[in-house]
């Protein structure tokens, strides 16, 4: 379990039109867990209607914790 585990983000950003989150700036999600490739990233949960599966990565950069 990590830090970020069940917490709540906010897009505020995206770095680049091809993030799967581009069109999701002003959205909430919740933290699955921290990328393990990349510390960079988180892992948050989705879903199919939102962005085509279940899980997705979001830079740190390109969001705020609301919780």
């Amino acid at each position: 379990m990590t830090v970020f585990q069940g917490k709540e983000i906010k897009i505020i950003s995206s770095d680049s039109r091809q993030n799967w989150y581009n069109d999701k700036i002003g959205e909430k999600f919740i933290v699955q867990s921290e990328c393990s490739r990349n510390k960079d990233n988180l892992i948050v949960r989705t879903t199919i209607e939102q962005a085509g599966w279940k899980h997705g990565w979001v830079s740190k950069d390109d969001c705020v914790f609301v919780n």
